[in-house]
């Protein structure tokens, strides 16, 4: 069976969360586990052409905003 795109962005989604909590938690087997899954998915969704690339791309800046978001919380809190 062949994943849509979006199957394969949700795979890594879900992947990636797993990861990282896993790395938070200090389960190196589970983080292993799941970074192994994350290229996995990177290799299959760039498979795909030009709508797996942008799909990849659009991950990134979600994630780059997400941590801008986060960073911009950290300092705010830390002037009060």
């Amino acid at each position: 069976m062949n994943k849509s795109i979006r199957e394969m962005i949700q795979e890594y989604r879900e992947a990636a969360a797993k990861h990282r909590a896993a790395t938070s938690g200090g389960d190196y087997k589970a983080a292993n586990q799941n970074y192994d899954k994350l290229v996995a998915l990177i290799s299959e969704i760039r498979e795909t052409g030009r709508a797996g690339a942008e799909s990849l791309l659009a991950l990134v800046h979600i994630q780059i905003d997400i941590q801008d978001m986060l960073a911009d919380k950290s300092v705010k809190s830390r002037r009060r």
